[in-house]
Order: structure tokens, then sequence, then C-alpha cells
């Protein structure tokens, strides 16, 4: 279940998200596109935990 921040996103585009993440893109132009309103260090506590 995807945080509350992110539940507006689809599963794709979640899985984007973090891909681009971790791809090193610029967080707060990753943040405007996907309309997720969190300071740009907090949105890798919006990932679920890989268990």
């Amino acid at each position: 279940m995807a945080h509350k921040d992110l539940s507006h996103l689809t599963e794709e585009q979640i899985k984007d998200l973090i891909k681009r993440y971790y791809n090193y893109e610029k967080i707060p132009d990753v943040l405007k596109e996907f309309e997720i309103n969190v300071y740009p260090s907090m949105l890798i506590k919006l990932f679920l935990p890989v268990v």
C-alpha cells in the first residue's frame, strides 16, 4: 500500500518515480511532475521498505 502522498499515482507511476529517484534526476522536478507536495529530502521516506 502506497503512502498517502503517493496514493494518487498508479503502480507504474510509483515504479517510474522510484527509478527516476535512483537515477539521480532532480528531485524538485520529479516532485512537480508527479504532483507530490513534500520537501525533496522527504521523498525517499514515502517509498515502501524493501523486505
